[in-house]
């Protein structure tokens, strides 16, 4: 019986690639020849274990989804105050959101500005992760309040909504062309929220 070649390549590494790729490029605009250059794979190899284009871009929404939410979990565990958090969170967009040759923005964000609502599986996705993300920053909220550096009047789900919306958009400013100081100003007028 023939079973076939054993598919002999890092599966996580080969997605943590292609990953990296829609992140810059977004989904329209990466071609099955640029996914298999970025992971090192044939098409026979690409097919026997990611199926699509298509599979492989939702493997790395949720790819960044965990990723994205256990970092911002550890740098909040980490913070000397829930407050210091919320701030490095959007001060760092300039940072973290790629800088140089590439302005990357972030995945969700770039994702939900490619696709909008105009497919009901990726909306469904980038719904679940802006939850995702909007649950740590109301977790910070909630602990800013214990601590006393944030307004215990306000509430902590709309008040987690509003700086994830905000962040969102400090994302987009800096995929656009914004420099540093211009976030740094703009996340200081969100950061007068919480008082």
């Amino acid at each position: 019986m023939n079973i076939g070649r054993p598919i002999e390549f890092d599966r996580a590494l080969a997605l943590d690639h292609a990953q990296h790729l829609f992140w810059r490029k977004g989904y329209s605009d990466t071609s099955l020849a640029d996914l298999l250059a970025v992971m090192g794979l044939s098409k026979s190899s690409f097919y026997q274990t990611f199926k699509s284009k298509r599979e492989i871009f939702e493997q790395s929404i949720q790819l960044y989804l965990a990723e994205r939410t256990a970092l911002m979990r550890d740098k909040l565990e980490a913070s000397p105050s829930a407050y210091e958090f919320i701030a490095s969170m959007l001060y760092g967009v300039s940072e973290n959101s790629g800088a140089g040759e590439y302005r990357v923005g972030c995945l969700i964000m770039n994702t939900a500005c490619e696709f909008a609502q105009t497919d009901k599986t990726i909306a469904r996705a980038v719904a679940e992760s802006i939850n995702a993300f909007v649950e740590v920053f109301k977790e910070a909220v909630v602990l800013g309040q214990q601590q006393g550096d944030i307004s215990p009047d306000k509430n902590p789900d709309d008040l987690a909504r509003f700086l994830i919306t905000n962040m969102g958009g400090l994302n987009v400013a800096f995929k656009a062309g914004a420099n540093a100081t211009t976030i740094k100003k703009t996340a200081d007028v969100m950061l007068s929220a919480l008082k």
